[in-house]
């Protein structure tokens, strides 16, 4: 599961704690940050950007279902009017990943 979102998230699904990390996916304001820990399913972060603050991705897959999980804490006097920007925006995103393909593309 971490490896599809990581791939999704354009991060190396082989960070450590200690990495650096920047979340940057179209529409969404960039999370910057350091790895804190590594999971299987996933990582934690201390954020540096857009504000200070701590954040979880995990993902776990259940056949070609893949569950996500995220948390993001922001901290501050704008925390916030941030945390709803962000949050609103990442959670359009989230969703996006999980639409089915259209008629479309398939």
């Amino acid at each position: 599961g971490w490896p599809r979102l990581a791939a999704a998230l354009g991060v190396d699904p082989d960070v450590a704690p200690g990495d650096r990390i920047v979340l940057s996916v179209p529409g969404t304001p960039r999370l910057v940050g350091t790895v804190t820990d590594r999971l299987s399913v996933g990582v934690a972060v201390l954020l540096e950007e857009p504000a200070p603050g701590t954040a979880m991705l995990l993902a776990e897959a259940h056949g070609p279902v893949l569950g996500v999980s995220t948390w993001c804490y922001l901290y501050g006097d704008d925390a916030a009017r941030l945390a709803a920007e962000v949050g609103e925006r990442w959670s359009t995103w989230l969703q996006a990943q999980s639409a089915p393909p259209s008629a479309d593309s398939r």
